[in-house]
C-alpha cells in the first residue's frame, strides 16, 4: 500500500473548511466563498459553485444534491453537475456551522444555538429549537430511526427523536418539538464532530479526546473516553 495521495485537489484561494463525497463527486467548501466539485475517480475539477457571498463553513451530499451553508446564514441546495441552485433556505441571521441533507429534509445548526429542520423543496422551516447553550457545531441524522445527534461548543452531545415531526405513520405526527432521548455532558472539550451507527455515537472534541456512547445499552449510556 502506497503512502502517497492518489491525487491532490488544488484551486481554492483560502482555507478549506468542509468536504463531502459520494460515488461520483468530491465537494470542498472554502473561506473563499466558493465550493468546488471534483470527479472522485480522477480528481479533475468539474464545477465551481459561487452562490454564497461569505465563507462557506460546511457541505453535505445526498442523492446527488449538495447542501452548503455559510457564515452569513445562507443555506443553499444545489446540483453538483450543473451548479444550478435548487433552493435557498432563508431566515437565519447567524453563521451556520453544520448542515445535513436527508432525502427531502435538511438540518442546520448555527451560532444562535438553534437547530432548524427544513422541507428543502418548499424552503419551509418546519421546526426550530434551541439544541445547545452555545454554537451547534455538528450534527448527523439516521432517517431509519428518526434519530438526530447534535454536538455543541457547550461540551454537550444530545440525541433527539424526531418521529413525531417527520414520520407520518406516528400517532403524534406534526408535533412541534423533538423529543430529547439522551444528553452527555462529560466531554472535556468543545465538540467538533459527531457520527453514529446502529448503536453508538462518536464525539470528537477540541482537546483531542474521542468519546463513544452505546445509546442502545442502558448500562453503557455513560460515554467512554478514548484518546
Amino acid at each position: 500500500m502506497s503512502d502517497k495521495p492518489e491525487f491532490t485537489l488544488r484551486g481554492h484561494e483560502a482555507g478549506v473548511l468542509g468536504v463531502c463525497m459520494d460515488h461520483h463527486w468530491i465537494v470542498t467548501a472554502s473561506r473563499d466563498t466558493t465550493l468546488r466539485v471534483w470527479h472522485r475517480n480522477t480528481g479533475e475539477l468539474a464545477n465551481i459553485y459561487r452562490g454564497h457571498n461569505a465563507s462557506v463553513n460546511t457541505c453535505h451530499i445526498n442523492e446527488g444534491r449538495i447542501a452548503s451553508a455559510a457564515a452569513d446564514g445562507s443555506v443553499h441546495i444545489w446540483d453538483p453537475s450543473t451548479g444550478e441552485t435548487l433552493q435557498e433556505l432563508t431566515g437565519i441571521s447567524n453563521g451556520v456551522a453544520t448542515v445535513f441533507l436527508s432525502h427531502d429534509v435538511c438540518f442546520t445548526g448555527s451560532s444562535d444555538k438553534a437547530v432548524r429542520i427544513w422541507q428543502w423543496r418548499t424552503g419551509q422551516c418546519i421546526c426550530q429549537f434551541q439544541a445547545h447553550h452555545q454554537l451547534v457545531r455538528t450534527l448527523t441524522y439516521d432517517p431509519r430511526k428518526y434519530l438526530l445527534v447534535t454536538g455543541g461548543w457547550d461540551r454537550m452531545t444530545r440525541i433527539w427523536h424526531l418521529a413525531s415531526l417527520l414520520d407520518p405513520a406516528q400517532p403524534f405526527y406534526n408535533q412541534s418539538a423533538p423529543h430529547l432521548l439522551l444528553e452527555n455532558g462529560m466531554h472535556h472539550g468543545r465538540i467538533f464532530h459527531v457520527s453514529m451507527d446502529a448503536t453508538r455515537v462518536l464525539a470528537a472534541c477540541e482537546d483531542k479526546s474521542v468519546w463513544i456512547t452505546d445509546y442502545m445499552n442502558p448500562d453503557l449510556c455513560a460515554p467512554h473516553l478514548y484518546y
